[in-house]
């Protein structure tokens, strides 16, 4: 596959082959150690994404949406937002808990109209109550349940290889301790905002990211060394794209790296000419103990994200 890198250094743009997908969990623990993400062969996790989006555009579309959405105080995430069931972010909205980026550049609302729906295992739970949801889409719900699952137990095969080539760290067993909160986020994007970036960059919170796939392009990374991937591939349907995120800094303290990321959409024109985007991504967490987050927190200058990631999500 051809992509287009951004040298970190230099700032030249220039075309370089990539050999992916990974076709093994050894061989993509092994990028992820070393690069900070990865795609691996996984075409059944990645063909499940069609259906699963089919149903999530009839949902987001249908009149009683609102029966979808799980308005529970304890489903709130670190952010004071829900975090279970369908969840609608208008456009101009204002973020609940703004992140201090976020807020030193003065982006407080929403770019873009999004619908997210966010499942966890005990989201039956709630669901069980109103038997008449499941009903109506239950190859929904089976297809959802089996990519959140299929993926949290990807997620940890990477952890448990990961411990063999970097000993010391127990990845494995911190997500364990942290299983009920992994998390499959499906989103559809209306993408009725007046720029280009859908997602502006951020590093995830969890420890690892499965981004199952998209139906449209514009995902880009920067490695861990800041060298920009200006297309991951994530339409592609025989693999999924892995990297690393914040936690696995903080756990280790900084040999690690969360990975920078972002959406752009370069079929932009203008508002008649943008589509809807949907996506299927999966965020596993892992324990982080109090001296790990307190030495994170003295050392949050590492993680500035250098002036030519900036200029990339700008040009």
């Amino acid at each position: 596959m051809e992509v287009t890198m951004v040298s970190a250094t230099a700032e030249t743009v220039r075309s370089r082959r990539i050999i992916v997908p990974a076709y093994s969990i050894e061989e993509a623990a092994q990028n992820l150690l070393r690069d900070g993400w990865t795609r691996l062969s996984y075409g059944t996790l990645s063909r499940q994404f069609n259906p699963v989006i089919k149903t999530l555009r009839a949902i987001t579309e249908d009149p009683e949406r609102h029966l979808y959405e799980i308005r529970d105080a304890r489903e709130l995430d670190a952010d004071g937002e829900q975090d279970l069931g369908l969840i609608i972010k208008p456009k101009g909205g204002t973020k609940t808990r703004p992140r201090k980026d976020e807020i030193a550049e003065g982006r407080l609302t929403y770019d873009d109209t999004k619908f997210t729906y966010q499942h966890k295992q005990r989201i039956l739970g709630y669901y069980a109550r109103h038997p008449g949801l499941i009903e109506k889409h239950p190859e929904f719900f089976l297809h959802t349940a089996r990519m959140h699952d299929e993926a949290s137990l990807l997620a940890l095969e990477i952890a448990e290889e990961m411990d063999k080539q970097m000993p010391g760290y127990a990845f494995a067993q911190r997500m364990q301790k942290t299983w009920s909160e992994n998390l499959l986020r499906l989103l559809r994007y209306l993408c009725d905002g007046d720029v280009p970036n859908i997602a502006q960059r951020h590093r995830d919170k969890s420890f690892l990211t499965i981004h199952v796939g998209s139906d449209r392009g514009g995902l880009w990374l920067a490695d861990n060394k800041d060298t920009i991937l200006a297309d991951a591939g994530e339409t592609q349907t025989d693999s999924v794209l892995i990297f690393l995120s914040r936690e696995a800094w903080e756990i280790t303290r900084g040999n690690l790296k969360g990975i920078v990321h972002g959406v752009r959409d370069t079929t932009f024109t203008n508002l008649l000419g943008r589509m809807p985007r949907h996506t299927a991504v999966g965020f596993f967490h892992a324990e982080v103990e109090d001296d790990e987050r307190a030495w994170a927190d003295e050392h949050m200058h590492e993680l500035t994200i250098p002036d030519h990631v900036k200029k990339f999500e700008m040009s």
